[in-house]
């Protein structure tokens, strides 16, 4: 990159990594002169002005320029457009510069859009020529970057409200789901014959299933294989104890 400007004691060129300080290349060149005025990042035309110089370098800083008052002075104050359509003349692009300052500084991103506000390349070749010193590609800057904003607010928008129309059509179908079983349940018991009779039997039949469960769920007793005289002696005795205790329970095999 490019390190220049009457502000800069020995201007060159030089490689240097993405995420040195401008500072560190200044040294580098020999540091600052007494002229220097401001320090531009980037050339004189597509640069903006830094006001420290403790920014680092990235992929698009391809020029540092420390100007003096005589080598580029402040820009003065901007006047109104007077629509002279010299910025027109001069887009390389060949946009309409002048409807696109209108439109921004309007706030009026959709008709900036219409007029092909993404097709500037931010050369600066308008602001250059503007007799009333107008910053116009501030200005599409600004657009550009509130479009942006906007896009991804909306993007976010319409990610939360797909999500809470995909949730409300699943509590809904639950609902639905739900109701269905009630009407099917209320159905059967209607076949069944109605009334007390059927919800009685309907009771019966699922304690029955439970008692069911519970007799399957018996298991038999474990390491009886090499039980002695004795140890078998006692165990039938304490069948026989729980045989009279409980009559119709099941004994050990």
């Amino acid at each position: 990159m490019t390190v220049t400007g009457d502000g800069i004691a020995r201007p060159q060129n030089m490689d240097t990594l993405l995420g040195t300080p401008v500072s560190h290349l200044i040294a580098t060149a020999g540091g600052y002169t007494k002229d220097v005025e401001r320090l531009l990042i980037g050339g004189p035309m597509m640069g903006y002005t830094a006001h420290t110089d403790g920014v680092p370098v990235i992929k698009t800083t391809n020029c540092v320029l420390a100007v003096s008052r005589e080598e580029m002075p402040v820009p003065p104050p901007a006047q109104a457009c007077i629509r002279c359509a010299k910025c027109t003349d001069v887009c390389p692009a060949e946009l309409l510069p002048q409807q696109l300052y209108w439109y921004a500084r309007s706030n009026n991103y959709d008709a900036a859009q219409d007029y092909d506000l993404f097709d500037c390349i931010e050369c600066g070749c308008c602001a250059y020529v503007c007799p009333s010193h107008i910053p116009l590609v501030q200005y599409y800057r600004h657009a550009k970057a509130e479009i942006w904003t906007q896009e991804v607010q909306k993007k976010a928008s319409d990610t939360a409200r797909n999500r809470h129309e995909a949730k409300q059509q699943r509590l809904a179908r639950i609902k639905q789901e739900r109701a269905e079983r009630m009407a099917r349940k209320k159905r059967a018991l209607s076949s069944d014959g109605g009334g007390e009779d059927a919800k009685k039997a309907a009771i019966q039949a699922a304690l029955d299933r439970v008692k069911r469960k519970q007799e399957q769920a018996g298991t038999a007793p474990k390491n009886i294989d090499n039980l002695t005289v004795e140890q078998q002696h006692l165990i039938d005795a304490a069948d026989q104890r729980r045989q009279q205790q409980h009559p119709g329970s099941k004994t050990t095999d």
